[in-house]
Formats: structure tokens, C-alpha cells, sequence
């Protein structure tokens, strides 16, 4: 940007870090403006999802001037849906492939980067590969403040603190609000779940496949050559723009977020965050307003109808950890023959068996574990994070530990040495004993839970 608005004189960036500098040089452009253009629009035009993605990629530089918070845009489906490659395409608009980070980072590190590139967008890839899935829902609500934590120097002193003016695109298999007990994250995001690309109909699904697979490709081959372009252009535009149009900009702003505010009141009444995914979605509708003006991007809907119906479904439930808790339950419940120790159970050890059940001799009450292995497996295919969510039972006082580890422990069963999830009495008065059941036909297969 400089070469073009200051001259071939402009300072470069520099940092003492060089992996900092390194990353803030991927943030250029390359070929023909366009070429990228042409792609951006043949892709927001046929793929509705994706024409959000490129909304929340453009829009940072928005954010400061009509005052809207700092959000993330949650892609989540399964391996080889092309979450990776919606965010190539949102790395397009600013720069290269290089401009995309890892989940598989600390969180430090990405404060630093959120630092220093403020008004462009944060891409993080891969929500399963961060070494500590109990990092992500912290890192989320930290990087959605407008500043970061105030540290102490060496020598007494006290480090700037950093800034955070840059929307955040995260992939992974599944969505953040997974990854434990996702409160304060929960409201701070807006989640695509499922692929972010359109299938063409064909009447044979490997035939529309293989065609999507194709359209992708040869998007990305040219994007990879033409690239930075849109989001230079969209950058210098709202830098050239004057007060007044600043002033109007941010008069849209607030007609578009009361016309969202509306639409969670008719479509989900009293949403308890609904006002803060108003907000965010606002941003995104103005974005693409502001595009389609400067950039000559195609007149859609920058965020289908069917997409924020889905997300004001979603975003309702509050607490991740009760749950999977109760989902746990639920499926150990359908599954007495596999639970050592119960009436129904048909010879199970330690090797097969899904968990234990006993009758306490004080209360009379069942107590239960769940094998460690046979649990973690199906709460990832209901869609959580195992031990993210082990980490917030285990702070909530739900879970029995041992020496080596605060979320479970080693027990014998069947002569077979296995590591379970063993609940306190906590946990089994919240979500195992009930006081409107009589507790001899708790495990009536007669009786709902």
C-alpha cells in the first residue's frame, strides 16, 4: 500500500522478531487484480457460505470506523470438506497461503501475531491440532477484546500491551463452541457448520464431487498466482474515504444491526446472545455493501437466510460441558448390557466394557465410571472435544482423579487394569439421581430420561 499512496521511498515494515516480520511479508500482492477478482466473484456468486468467508476476510479495515467488536468466523465440518481451502481463498484477499497460521501454536505467540497485523485478518487453521484443546476457548475470548493482557519486563518495567483490531477465521472438525464450556467464546462467534461449498447438482454424487473438487482446484492455481489485490483496493477505499462518508458509513452500520435485531426477534425470541450476533452479522452486510461498490464484487446475500437461521439455532444452548455430560449419560444408559457391574450386563472385562455401575451401600444410589476410551470416542463423534470438556467436569468437581491425572483414573476391572471417568457425588446428584424418579426404577428401560 505504501509503494502506491507514499512512493517506492516507503519504509518497510521491520520487527525484532523475525518470524513476525516474516509473516507480516506474506501480506502482499502478486499478477493481475483482475484475475483475483474474477475468481472472488465466481466463487461469492455460486457458493453462499463462501461469500461470507470473503466478507469477514475484507472487513477489518471496517471494524475502526463504525466501532464494530472483534469477532470469529467458526468453519466447521469434517476432514476433506474444504474448510482448508475457504480459508486459502480468505487468505487470497490480503496476500499468500502464507498468511495462514496453525492452531498448533501458543497462545502468546498469537497475541503477538493478532499484534502486530492489526486491521487484516487473523487465519488459523485446524482448531484439532493446538497441543492444548482447553487453549482455544480462552484464546478465542481474549483475541475478541480490544486489548490484550498487561505484562510485567524483567527489569521492573511493563510491556506494551497489545491490540487487537483484526476479525479472526478458524477452521476445525468441529466448532469451537465444542472445546469445553464455551460461555464467554460462545457469544463471540458465528459458526458455519458444515461445508462452506456448494455442491452442483448432478444426479450421481461422485460426478458433483469430482466437479467441486475440479472448480476448487483451478480457483486456487489462480489464486495462487493473483493475490493481495482486493484487499489493497478495499483498504485504500475506506482510507480515502472522507468524514462524511465515514459518518454515513457508520449510519448504515446501525440500520443494519437494528434490521438484524429484528430478525433474531422474529426468527428467535429472546436469544441470549442475539444482540451480539446481530452485531457481527451487520458487519459482514456491510462489508459486502462496501464491496460490491469498490471492488465491483457481485450484488448477493452476504449471509443466506438458511445460514443465520442455522447459526441463531445453534448459538442457543449455553453450556457445552452439561451436555456432553448428559449425552454421556444418555448413551451409557442405551448400552446397560455393555456396563460391568449391571443386571443387563453379558460378560464383559475391563477390555470391552463401556463403564461400570454399582449401588452405593450407604445411599442405594448407582454410581458410575465410564471407560476413558470407549467415552472419549463417542464424544467426538457427537461433535465435542473430549478433553476439553474432561478439564471443565474435572474443575467443576465432577470428576474422581488420580496421581497421574485430575480427570480420571486407574480401576480394576475383570482383572483388566482400565483408566476410567469416575463421577463424585456431585455429578450423580445433578445428572444421574433425580428426585422425581423413584430411584428403584432408575434403570427402568420404561422410564425417559
Amino acid at each position: 500500500m505504501g509503494e502506491t499512496q507514499v512512493g517506492a521511498g516507503c519504509p518497510t515494515f521491520e520487527n525484532h522478531n523475525p518470524e513476525i516480520a516474516r509473516h507480516i511479508s506474506a501480506f502482499s500482492v502478486s499478477g493481475s487484480a483482475s484475475a483475483q477478482l474474477a475468481v472472488l466473484s465466481d466463487i461469492v456468486q455460486h457458493h453462499a457460505d463462501m461469500a461470507t468467508v470473503v466478507a469477514v476476510a475484507l472487513a477489518s479495515p471496517l471494524m475502526r470506523v463504525v466501532g464494530a467488536p472483534v469477532f470469529v468466523l467458526d468453519i466447521a465440518c469434517e476432514s476433506s470438506r474444504g474448510k482448508t481451502k475457504a480459508l486459502q481463498v480468505a487468505a487470497s484477499v490480503y496476500g499468500s497461503p502464507l498468511t495462514m497460521r496453525s492452531w498448533d501454536t501458543t497462545k502468546f505467540a498469537l497475541e503477538m501475531i493478532a499484534n502486530a497485523q492489526r486491521g487484516l485478518p487473523l487465519l488459523l487453521d485446524e482448531t484439532q491440532r493446538a497441543s492444548k484443546p482447553e487453549m482455544i476457548q480462552p484464546t478465542v475470548y481474549d483475541l475478541c477484546n480490544a486489548e490484550g493482557k498487561m505484562r510485567g519486563k524483567a527489569d521492573g518495567g511493563v510491556r506494551s500491551v497489545s491490540r487487537y483490531e483484526s476479525l479472526v477465521i478458524s477452521t476445525g472438525e468441529q466448532s469451537i463452541s465444542a472445546f469445553g464450556d464455551a460461555g464467554g467464546a460462545r457469544a463471540r462467534i458465528v459458526t458455519i457448520q458444515g461445508s462452506p461449498w456448494t455442491l452442483p447438482y448432478r444426479e450421481k454424487l461422485a460426478d458433483a464431487v469430482r466437479e467441486l473438487t475440479q472448480y476448487q482446484v483451478s480457483s486456487l492455481d489462480t489464486l495462487a498466482d493473483n493475490y493481495g489485490h482486493a484487499g489493497r483496493m478495499f483498504a485504500e477505499a475506506v482510507c480515502r474515504m472522507s468524514e462524511d462518508e465515514r459518518r454515513g458509513l457508520r449510519a448504515r452500520y446501525r440500520e443494519l444491526v437494528h434490521a438484524r435485531s429484528l430478525s433474531v426477534e422474529e426468527i428467535s425470541p429472546g436469544h441470549p446472545i442475539g444482540s451480539r450476533l446481530a452485531g457481527y452479522v451487520a458487519l459482514i452486510d456491510l462489508c459486502g455493501e462496501v464491496a460490491e461498490r469498490v471492488l465491483g464484487l457481485p450484488s448477493v446475500k452476504w449471509l443466506s437466510e438458511e445460514r443465520w437461521r442455522m447459526m441463531l439455532g445453534a448459538a442457543r444452548p449455553a453450556d457445552v460441558a452439561t451436555q456432553a455430560m448428559e449425552r454421556l449419560i444418555a448413551w451409557v444408559w442405551a448400552r446397560t448390557s455393555q456396563l460391568h457391574g449391571h443386571a443387563d450386563a453379558v460378560k464383559t472385562t475391563g477390555r470391552d466394557c463401556i463403564g461400570t455401575y454399582a449401588v452405593d451401600a450407604v445411599t442405594q444410589r448407582p454410581k458410575l465410571q465410564f471407560n476413558l476410551a470407549a467415552a472419549n470416542d463417542m464424544l467426538r463423534q457427537a461433535g465435542f472435544q473430549p478433553g476439553a470438556v474432561a478439564s471443565t467436569w474435572a474443575a467443576r468437581g465432577w470428576l474422581v482423579g488420580d496421581k497421574s491425572s485430575n480427570t480420571s483414573k486407574v480401576v480394576s476391572v475383570g482383572g483388566f487394569k482400565v483408566r476410567m471417568y469416575e463421577l463424585t457425588t456431585s455429578a450423580l446428584s445433578l445428572h444421574v439421581w433425580s428426585s422425581d424418579i423413584d430411584a428403584a426404577n432408575i434403570f427402568d428401560p420404561d422410564v425417559p430420561f
